[in-house]
């Protein structure tokens, strides 16, 4: 088959276009376009090639499909992963570390709701096991008014004792 040269370059940035879309939509990403490459991606974008060729394509040499493919797998784009990885360690720690805590709580919570609905369950257990607060078990502060009040009504009911006996007394 032969090809012109515009023929050839508009087939070429067809494929370009097409190995793009393909990296773009399978690959993973690191920051912005970056593109990290992973080798079983490789292999399927070579049989994606190996493919276009049985169907009557151009043979697309080696050296351009691998420029294509070199744009998105710099050495910046590894050094993002590292970095990604680092990162995703840290975040998996402290997942794991949440997930435990939230099971804790899990539990505790379920043994209190358990204890709770349970018809066995007497209202001294759950008042032992949920006390009031402290607060509402101080005694009430006395009214200064009040307790003078309360004694001079103790003193006039002296009095008028005191009285009666002595009217009692004298009949």
């Amino acid at each position: 088959m032969n090809f012109s040269i515009n023929s050839t370059a508009l087939k070429f940035s067809i494929l370009e276009t097409t190995l793009r879309h393909v990296i773009k939509n399978s690959l993973p990403k690191c920051s912005g376009s970056e593109t990290i490459l992973s080798k079983h991606k490789e292999e399927q974008l070579v049989g994606y090639c190996k493919n276009m060729q049985m169907l009557g394509e151009k043979p697309l040499a080696p050296e351009i499909f691998f420029l294509i493919i070199h744009k998105y797998f710099t050495q910046n784009g590894i050094e993002l992963l590292k970095i990604n990885l680092k990162f995703l360690g840290k975040e998996i720690k402290i997942l794991k570390n949440e997930n435990e805590s939230l099971k804790c709580k899990h539990k505790l919570i379920s043994k209190e709701l358990e204890t709770f609905n349970n018809p066995d369950t007497c209202l001294l257990k759950i008042v032992l096991k949920y006390p009031a607060s402290c607060l509402s078990l101080q005694p009430n502060k006395p009214d200064p008014t009040k307790l003078e009040k309360t004694e001079e009504l103790a003193r006039t009911k002296v009095k008028n004792m005191k009285r009666k006996k002595e009217v009692a007394a004298q009949k």
